[in-house]
């Protein structure tokens, strides 16, 4: 790895490593960055699934005004949660046969679904990315740049782990203009995207296509649940 990948440009040679990268008690929106790319393959903590009254809250303002805020957004989950357990097994009763505990689990996780709409983007939680080592360092060139500080804090420590633990493979080296480039890119474009006036411009569906007897058939046929659509067609 020394001799061929770091400085050399044989950035492919990085795909034959893989690395699991556990980030814990970080707010929603380091979370949210650390997957925002097509390539994320990894878990983040359910907010469907687990309960998040007793979680900490970052609270960047650090002030007594943003915690007494928080606070009453933790308790107003807090008190949502039993109401809105009372109100779907009244809507949805158990049915004959039916599983009390697969019921009961059923009807918790309906609520979680919808009381995890109010908690606040700074209540933190955890998650992994399990990727090969060019994906990592790829991304971590775009996670250093993040407007959030958080976030940039997130990415020096994940960059200082791994140069520590696959010496060969990441590098402190910096590229003057490609870091003055990335840092423009992150600060003016990546929450603010401006946009005057939304118009389709082009029509890439293949409505032609899409409406041949062979792939009428193929999208009529296609079992419910979990069977999925050949590539190509998804690409129609």
């Amino acid at each position: 790895m020394s001799k061929f990948y770091v400085g050399y440009g044989h950035k492919s040679i990085g795909d034959c490593g893989t690395v699991t990268v556990f980030i814990e008690d970080v707010s929603f929106l380091v979370a949210k960055a650390i997957q925002d790319t097509k390539l994320y393959n990894g878990q983040e903590t359910s907010t469907r699934y687990v309960d998040f009254s007793q979680q900490r809250f970052l609270d960047p303002s650090n002030s007594e005004a943003g915690k007494a805020l928080q606070e009453q957004i933790r308790t107003f989950y807090i008190e949502l949660l039993p109401a809105l357990n009372q109100l779907f097994m009244k809507t949805f009763p158990i049915q004959e046969g039916q599983s009390e505990s697969m019921y009961t689990k059923a009807i918790a996780a309906k609520a979680f679904d919808v009381a995890r709409g109010f908690l606040p983007i700074g209540a933190t939680t955890n998650l992994a990315r399990h990727t090969n080592l060019r994906q990592l360092s790829d991304r971590l060139l775009y996670l250093r740049h993040h407007p959030l500080e958080e976030v940039r804090g997130v990415a020096e420590a994940i960059e200082n782990a791994m140069i520590e633990k696959y010496p060969n493979s990441f590098s402190s080296k910096r590229y003057e203009e490609t870091e003055a480039y990335m840092e423009m890119i992150m600060k003016d474009y990546y929450y603010h995207q401006p946009m005057s006036e939304f118009q389709v411009t082009q029509d890439t569906i293949d409505t032609k296509r899409l409406n041949s007897n062979v792939v009428r058939k193929m999208i009529n046929e296609r079992p419910n649940g979990k069977t999925e659509l050949p590539v190509w067609l998804n690409n129609l």
